[in-house]
């Protein structure tokens, strides 16, 4: 609700006539403008909007890389603001993600697909979490313990030496309750991975290989 009431001229004023559509409306229907006499805008909020949108219709490319560079340039600020409206509108939100996908689910697969392809260190994340989540395990395992994990064993699969891509594995599984953290993380090659599957360490490893591995797992 606006509420507003401008002096001009000496004179009380309770309605302004709008410069486009030539209609009286009252002063809450116009922005506020200071440099202005009036301190109004000469066009009504209605008006405007129109005026804004057949812009945007008009113009998508112009305006997409305008947004673009403002949020690249004020990104703590857009990302509060996000926030806040997001937090303020959660029921809002969540129906228009819902009827968004509901229209666009190919668009949607596809572009997750695509996603998950560029950033296969992000895919694998997010398996580990839903496979986590089916065994109703509360793992909080993130991108700083991978890095650290990939350190500690050099990048390398830690029982064959291969470098060809190697996976955070659970040394101590998953499938017996056990969380990944960087105490239960090892890095090996997809071949070993898949050998060891669920098995004890004590039945994958040798006893040197094992003892070594628990020295740098628990230092």
């Amino acid at each position: 609700m606006h509420i507003c009431i401008v002096v001009y001229a000496g004179l009380i004023m309770h309605t302004k006539i709008c410069a486009k559509c030539g209609v009286e409306q009252g002063l809450g229907g116009f922005s506020i403008d200071r440099s202005r006499k009036d301190m109004l805008y000469p066009i009504c909020r209605c008006c405007e909007s129109k005026r804004k949108k057949k812009y945007h219709r008009n113009n998508k490319e112009k305006t997409a890389k305008r947004c673009k560079r403002y949020r690249e340039n004020n990104k703590e600020k857009t990302s509060k603001r996000s926030k806040e409206y997001y937090e303020n509108n959660r029921e809002k939100e969540a129906k228009r993600n819902k009827k968004y996908y509901e229209n666009n689910k190919d668009k949607v697969a596809k572009r997750v697909k695509e996603y998950l392809k560029n950033h296969p260190e992000k895919n694998r994340m997010r398996n580990r979490k839903r496979r986590a989540m089916e065994k109703e395990v509360s793992e909080i395992y993130t991108a700083l313990d991978e890095a650290y994990t990939k350190d500690l064993f050099s990048h390398k699969c830690y029982n064959c030496g291969s470098k060809d891509n190697p996976h955070i594995d659970h040394h101590c599984s998953l499938s017996s309750g056990n969380a990944l953290t960087r105490t239960n993380a090892v890095l090996l090659c997809k071949p070993c991975n898949s050998s060891k599957g669920a098995k004890l360490p004590s039945q994958f490893y040798s006893p040197d290989k094992l003892k070594k591995l628990e020295a740098m797992l628990y230092p």
